[in-house]
């Protein structure tokens, strides 16, 4: 999830020509238009609901491998998932809109 929103935060928004004749001299060899078609708003709650969701997921991880070797923790474990999923969910469903 960290990794889709460091890529859509080097994207520019569709709406801004200038932003994108920019990326397009930064990046010379890339011929694709890739932009973000959205306003400037909602990338930024896409992007804090995805680097928080990727960030809670990483937790998540954590908290799992700790349950293995301690068998403790398992509703902690539990409601990090359940967050990391509804964030990263989030994320994706007001990007999609």
């Amino acid at each position: 999830m960290i990794a889709a929103m460091v890529d859509i935060n080097d994207t520019p928004r569709c709406n801004d020509p200038a932003a994108i004749a920019a990326y397009h001299r930064s990046h010379p060899f890339d011929r694709t238009i890739d932009c973000f078609d959205g306003g400037q708003a909602k990338k930024v709650v896409v992007m804090g609901l995805g680097f928080a969701g990727g960030a809670v997921g990483a937790i998540a991880a954590i908290l799992a491998l700790a349950f293995t070797v301690t068998g403790r923790n398992g509703r902690r474990l539990m409601a990090a998932t359940a967050l990391a999923i509804v964030l990263s969910g989030l994320a994706i469903l007001i990007g999609s809109i």
